[in-house]
C-alpha cells in the first residue's frame, strides 16, 4: 500500500498538533491552580517527619515505576505549615523532578532543624518552567520560604512550631490510629 508524501506529512502535522493541544491543557491546567491557591491559609504546628514521610509515601510506587530511588532524611519537630498546601507542593515538586529524572536516578530529601527554622533541602531540583512557579507558589503558601541551594536543588525554609502549639493530627497519623 502506497502512501503519497502528502498524506504523510499530514499525518506528522496532525500529531504535531495534537502534541501542542496536550501541551496547552497542561499548561492551563498549572495556570488553573495557580490562579487557585490560596496564600492566606492558615498556618498551623505539624509534624514535620510525619508529614514529610507520608507525602514521600505517596510517590514511591511512582518513582519505582520510573527506576528512580528517593531517598529521606526527615528527623525534626514540630513545623509552622498549612498541610494541604504542604502535600500539595511536595507532591508537584517530586511529580515534576520523577518526569524528568533518568532511569537509575536519585531524589534526596533532608528536613533538618536549624537555629531559628526547619530546613527542607531537595535534590536535584526542579527544571524551571511553570510546574515550578506553580510548586514554589505552593511552597510559600505552605508557609515556606524557597530558595535555590548552591550545591544544586533548592531549599524550603518553615519556622519552628512554638512547643505551646497543639500539634495538626496529619492524615498519616489518622490511617495509623484507623488502620488498628
Amino acid at each position: 500500500m502506497d502512501v503519497s508524501p502528502a498524506k504523510l506529512e499530514s499525518h506528522q502535522v496532525l500529531g504535531e498538533c495534537l502534541q501542542l493541544t496536550d501541551e496547552l491543557i497542561q499548561t492551563m491546567a498549572v495556570i488553573r491552580e495557580m490562579v487557585s491557591v490560596d496564600e492566606t491559609a492558615a498556618l498551623v504546628a505539624c509534624d514535620g517527619d510525619v508529614l514529610l514521610h507520608s507525602c514521600v509515601e505517596e510517590m514511591v510506587p511512582v518513582a519505582r515505576e520510573r527506576g528512580v530511588l528517593i531517598r529521606l532524611d526527615a528527623k525534626t519537630g514540630a513545623i509552622e505549615c498549612n498541610e494541604a498546601m504542604f502535600r500539595r507542593a511536595t507532591f508537584v515538586l517530586l511529580d515534576g523532578m520523577l518526569a524528568v529524572l533518568p532511569r537509575g536516578g536519585e531524589v534526596c530529601l533532608r528536613l533538618e532543624e536549624q537555629d531559628d527554622c526547619v530546613s527542607m533541602k531537595v535534590r536535584p531540583g526542579m527544571c524551571d518552567g511553570l510546574r515550578q512557579k506553580l510548586c514554589w507558589k505552593l511552597m510559600h503558601a505552605a508557609g515556606g520560604s524557597v530558595t535555590n541551594c548552591a550545591e544544586g536543588g533548592v531549599v524550603v525554609l518553615f519556622r519552628k512550631a512554638s512547643a505551646r502549639q497543639p500539634l495538626q493530627d496529619s492524615l498519616m497519623d489518622k490511617r495509623v490510629l484507623t488502620s488498628s
